[in-house]
């Protein structure tokens, strides 16, 4: 009897077990609840906005949700220092520029915190998010001495009415390509000295350019006081491209009156062959006509 008791306590150890792993993976595709994300952006030291996140854990992986509402505001929840209200994307991101009006609140502090809050609907409950920043700014300087060129970036914060150089500021130095920035030189990134600078060497020799204007991208990722600040600004360090008269020129891309020779060439040439072709056909055709009709057919 104590054998079997203890086979039945077993079993049911078992199945209490293989209910609470069920539980814990259900909590897992869930994920307990939808995840809202704020992120700063200072762009050109002139435009300030937010970046909306809104992302749910499922299965192990964050995936995005679209199509929620969340209204973002600055340093309080006010209906006065609403910054605005958007639905996200289908990346589950939204955008918001700090608008004119909100300029007074906006410059009246070095330091501002935004406040974030979803809508709830039937899937997700309401959720909110803050983030803090101090405001910031980059500014850029170029030199060439013996053919070397160089970038000299500064990163400054704001205190009160001034702006303070600050040390420990990694950022990124680049020109913009097609799909992607390409560091100027070898170093991925850098670091601000004690004078809030940082000085690159610029690398990147014989790249092609309109007009021989590259862009240079300098940004600061996700800092934990500055948020992202970006800073594009044109670099007169490319080669300037010629444009070639393809028009007036025997070229693939010319009008039709300037076909290439060796393309007009082939095309006529099937031309004639497969009318040949054709013209040989019906001369045969029309022999074999005549030869019916001067030799009679003979019944024997």
């Amino acid at each position: 009897m104590k054998a079997i008791s203890i086979i039945k306590y077993r079993w049911q150890f078992i199945a209490a077990l293989l209910m609470f792993t069920s539980g814990l993976r259900a909590q897992d595709s869930t994920g307990g609840g939808m995840n809202l994300s704020l992120r700063y952006f200072s762009y050109n030291n002139k435009i300030p906005y937010v970046l909306v996140n809104t992302k749910i854990k499922m299965d192990g992986k964050w995936q995005p949700v679209k199509n929620i509402g969340v209204s973002v505001f600055l340093d309080s929840i006010a209906p006065s220092n609403l910054v605005g209200k958007v639905s996200t994307d289908e990346n589950g991101e939204a955008q918001l520029i700090v608008p004119a009006a909100l300029k007074p609140v906006w410059d009246a502090s070095p330091g501002h915190k935004f406040f974030a809050e979803s809508d709830e609907n039937k899937q997700f409950a309401a959720s909110t998010s803050d983030i803090e920043i101090i405001k910031a700014k980059i500014t850029v300087d170029t030199t060439i001495v013996d053919n070397a060129r160089s970038i000299t970036v500064k990163v400054l914060e704001s205190r009160g009415d001034n702006w303070v150089p600050v040390k420990d500021v990694e950022l990124k130095i680049g020109v913009q390509r097609m799909n992607s920035v390409l560091p100027v030189g070898k170093e991925a990134t850098y670091t601000t000295d004690s004078t809030g600078e940082v000085t690159a060497e610029f690398k990147r020799d014989s790249l092609p350019a309109d007009k021989g204007l590259l862009t240079l991208v300098v940004n600061v990722e996700d800092n934990d006081k500055y948020g992202n600040l970006i800073l594009e600004q044109s670099l007169p360090w490319g080669v300037n491209l010629q444009k070639a008269d393809d028009w007036n020129r025997r070229t693939l891309f010319s009008t039709r009156f300037r076909t290439p020779i060796w393309l007009l060439f082939m095309a006529y040439s099937i031309m004639a062959a497969v009318w040949g072709v054709l013209i040989y056909l019906l001369i045969q055709i029309a022999r074999i006509r005549k030869l019916g009709k001067a030799t009679p057919l003979q019944v024997q």
